[in-house]
């Protein structure tokens, strides 16, 4: 079959990003016409775990995953072939015999996804299909029923389209500018042309799923993507913990450019949020720019600071990154820096550590928020909060001097080093079985580990991380 938008390999691209199951599976069930097809069905074959599933984390990820790429390989069974019917069998088989049927763990829109596709996936059997407990299976269908009554798609809704795309077309033009996906998710832009009249309505649209294709070879595809904010944000961050931000000037140039009076997101696409645009502002004071604090008060609320208005969930990470923003930008506003300082020690969990919407690894959240509170905390609960946090730390590292979730990491290895570093608590015992699992010059392939969708790994972001704490860990030793 020739594939709209057929050309030549534009050659090889190094990605900044890990690929997504879920949002390859979603081109290849509903962008069949695009180039890149046959890759994307084998990329889905390749990624299939012994037991069935993909996703992989033990499991606990494997619902919104496996469901899109089972659901994509039946549609694409004529084009495919028996393999990806036996493929798709073994993933059905795991998810009514194997898959964990607690709630789902809090990755993006997982609420909307997982009843669409058992929906989609249940009229190809013929037959409902049970989802885990506490799913709601016709979420999608009442949301989606809310937005065509009120005639506008929320922008927070525009990453997980695809979700409500069958029982809600398109309302007005495609959103975001000429250089921007629906929502910055391939999924979300293709769901968009086939509920908008196909490709050959939508030129640009389908120019940028190609543009999308090519960081993986024309085949896979990212979730968001690209990164381009998100990405710059947080190597910069990583490199000003270490003390190794030299080029001061660009680095200043650089964030200014991203920072609008309604904040920054993540990649084109995204909507402001107070994570980015947090470790904008505290970059930019670190660096001796003046910011308007106004941008952050946005976000805002009685408690605490949401990501946006409307988050279903708050974020404990995001809410460090503010706080360490107010403490570089506006030091003098003890109440504000109390509010958010108080909110972090009273979220935090009964074994020390913390948990994130944004991260499947408590780790990640330590390094977050124990940092901050050490810095720019204010009374005594947020110093009882750090104590329990670097005890925590103390007691969950493994045998071989790792830390890690599931199992030892270099990117969760590097966040316990850096946490220690950063306030003040990093002992040679730390750091002498630690060093070993962060290799040098750079990391292969870590495993994924961010939320969106399912699980992905901002690869430059994690070897940023990892160049950080060898150097403060290098740092420490010289003077230890």
């Amino acid at each position: 079959m020739t594939r709209l938008g057929e050309k030549a390999d534009p050659g090889p691209v190094t990605p900044s990003m890990t690929p997504s199951v879920y949002e390859t599976a979603r081109l290849v069930a509903l962008a069949p016409w695009l180039a890149g097809d046959a890759a994307r069905v084998d990329f889905l074959l390749a990624a299939q775990e012994d037991d069935g599933s993909w996703g992989g984390a033990q499991g606990v990820y494997a619902w919104v995953p496996t469901l899109s790429a089972i659901d994509a390989l039946l549609c694409a069974a004529d084009r495919a072939g028996p393999r990806a019917v036996r493929a798709a069998d073994a993933g059905l088989r795991y998810l009514t015999m194997s898959a964990p049927r607690c709630p789902l763990p809090d990755t993006v829109a997982a609420e909307l996804l997982v009843p669409a596709l058992g929906e989609s996936l249940g009229r190809r059997l013929g037959a409902p299909l049970a989802l885990p407990d506490g799913t709601d299976p016709t979420l999608h269908l009442k949301v989606a029923e809310r937005v065509r009554k009120g005639g506008l798609i929320p922008a927070k809704l525009l990453h997980s389209y695809e979700a409500i795309a069958p029982s809600c077309p398109p309302l007005g033009e495609p959103p975001g500018g000429r250089d921007c996906l629906v929502g910055s998710s391939p999924a979300a832009t293709a769901a968009w042309i086939a509920a908008s009249g196909g490709p050959s309505r939508n030129p640009r649209l389908v120019r940028q799923l190609e543009a999308a294709t090519a960081e993986h070879g024309s085949g896979p595809v990212s979730c968001p993507t690209p990164i381009t904010s998100f990405e710059l944000l947080w190597t910069r961050y990583a490199q000003e913990t270490a003390g190794g931000l030299h080029d001061r000037d660009q680095a200043a140039t650089e964030v200014t450019a991203m920072l609008t009076p309604e904040g920054v997101g993540g990649a084109p696409g995204l909507i402001p949020d107070a994570d980015d645009t947090a470790t904008a502002v505290y970059l930019l004071a670190r660096l001796g720019r003046p910011v308007d604090m106004q941008v952050l008060r946005r976000f805002e609320t009685t408690s605490h600071y949401a990501c946006y208005m409307g988050e279903d969930t708050p974020s404990p990470t995001a809410n460090a990154h503010v706080l360490e923003a107010l403490g570089e930008a506006q030091p003098d506003d003890s109440a504000a820096r109390a509010k958010v300082s108080g909110w972090l020690a009273a979220c935090q969990g009964s074994d020390g550590s913390w948990s994130d919407k944004w991260h499947a690894s408590p780790y990640y959240a330590v390094y977050c928020c124990a940092p901050a509170l050490h810095r720019y905390g204010t009374g005594t609960a947020a110093r009882a909060a750090v104590r329990r946090a670097l005890a925590w730390l103390r007691a969950t590292q493994r045998t071989d001097g790792s830390w890690g979730r599931w199992t030892g990491t270099a990117e969760e290895t590097a966040y316990s080093l850096l946490t220690f570093a950063r306030c003040g608590a990093l002992k040679p015992r730390d750091t002498e079985a630690a060093v070993i699992h962060l290799p040098f010059p750079d990391l292969p392939a870590p495993p994924p580990l961010w939320h969106d969708k399912d699980l992905y790994c901002p690869l430059n972001v994690v070897r940023a991380t990892a160049r950080a704490a060898r150097r403060l860990t290098r740092a420490g030793a010289r003077r230890g």
